[in-house]
């Protein structure tokens, strides 16, 4: 059997695994172990309708910008493209 050690090796290493998950795990007070019940609130930053209209606009203008590099850089590549054609059927 040559494949023997191998899954002898992979059978150590799911145990060693498994005891490694029950280390972790913490009682609470009561004496169970799991998951906590406590919940945690999300607090946002609040920005005033001003500033938020300004990173709007800045969003915007990001956005618009990416746009052209893109179309220029699409057109590069046809007009690139087209003179290869031009010069391997000529």
């Amino acid at each position: 059997m040559s494949g023997a050690g191998h899954m002898l090796h992979a059978i150590k290493s799911l145990k060693l695994n498994r005891d490694l998950l029950k280390s972790h795990r913490h009682k609470n007070k009561k004496g169970s172990s799991g998951k906590s019940t406590g919940t945690t609130k999300v607090v946002f930053k609040t920005v005033s309708p001003k500033e938020l209209n300004k990173i709007k606009e800045d969003i915007r203008n990001q956005a618009k910008k990416s746009k052209q590099q893109e179309l220029i850089v699409l057109i590069f590549v046809l007009v690139g493209f087209g003179l290869f054609l031009i010069w391997l059927f000529s």
